[in-house]
């Protein structure tokens, strides 16, 4: 495991936009009152406010921005301000040994899912500027989780599914966690970025996909071996799209698994640290950090 140093007070946080563009920069602004206000500086990238269509600015200027960041020994920490789709288009021209050299945490989810699982250095599924800092009342869940979790949380430490939780398949596992936004994890199969999922507990999420699309990205992942390599799936929600237990026990039916965790595009959120080691229990519907990640 490549350790990070954990936020301190008075440490600088860099907010980056390397998806989609901020449409609400009062919402931004909001965020950063809000981070400034629990006792951290915040450096707003160069180009995080650009817009070229669907996306951020051009892939140049946000690329740039993510490796800014991370190049600035002054920033200690990377926020994401929001998904979209753009992380994907330059990802070939992110050298994991500079994130390495340059290693600090890192923060998003959604098409952010992207870098959170082609990185070497632990990241983090986990709340973002302008959706979750940037609103008029940050939910407490949210709040509690992301300050506990960046100001160096220590293993073990327990990550709890909704009261309403249901169990996919029975049973108990442990292997480092990844995933995150179902389209996006779908999107990665068949290039070099496709995670190793090889023993893994697999994070699935994503937001009103209709019924069939959830079934046919399901299924590329089923077809691909995923669910035969990984060793326990946790999936958040689908946003308002109900699914039923036996729907997703179709795909993957002999590997413990539960439905009905905060990690998903809803309000309440953790912070969870990824490339970490995880316990987990369907029938309890808890995740359980066994490993530290901070220096």
């Amino acid at each position: 495991m490549k350790k990070i140093a954990p936020l301190k007070p008075g440490d600088t946080i860099a907010i980056i936009s390397p998806a989609g563009p901020i449409k609400d920069v009062q919402a931004l602004n909001n965020a950063v009152s809000y981070l400034e206000s629990k006792g951290y500086k915040v450096k707003v990238a160069p180009n995080a406010l650009l817009r070229e269509e669907y996306l951020a600015g051009d892939d140049d200027f946000r690329s740039a921005d993510l490796l800014g960041a991370f190049g600035n020994p002054e920033i200690k920490a990377i926020l994401c301000s929001r998904g979209g789709y753009g992380c994907a288009r330059f990802l070939d021209r992110i050298s994991d040994d500079f994130i390495e050299e340059n290693r600090k945490i890192f923060l998003g989810h959604s098409d952010i899912t992207v870098l959170l699982n082609n990185f070497s250095i632990p990241t983090f599924h986990a709340p973002m500027a302008v959706g979750d800092f940037g609103t008029d009342e940050v939910d407490a869940l949210t709040e509690k989780s992301f300050f506990e979790v960046i100001n160096g949380i220590k293993a073990p430490y327990l990550y709890e599914a909704k009261k309403d939780f249901k169990v996919i398949n029975s049973g108990k596992a442990q292997g480092k966690l990844i995933g995150g936004n179902l389209s996006v994890l779908v999107s990665l199969l068949g290039t070099k970025y496709t995670p190793d999922f090889e023993g893994k507990i697999l994070l699935l999420e994503d937001l009103n996909e209709p019924l069939y699309k959830l079934d046919r990205m399901l299924t590329q992942l089923r077809l691909a071996g995923v669910f035969k390599q990984i060793s326990g799936l946790v999936v958040a929600d689908f946003g308002e799209t109900d699914v039923s237990m036996e729907f997703l026990r179709s795909f993957v039916p002999k590997k413990p698994a539960f439905y009905g965790f905060y990690a998903s595009h809803d309000k309440s959120k953790y912070t969870l640290p990824l490339g970490a080691r995880y316990s987990m229990s369907a029938d309890e519907g808890t995740l359980e950090l066994i490993e530290d990640i901070f220096i």
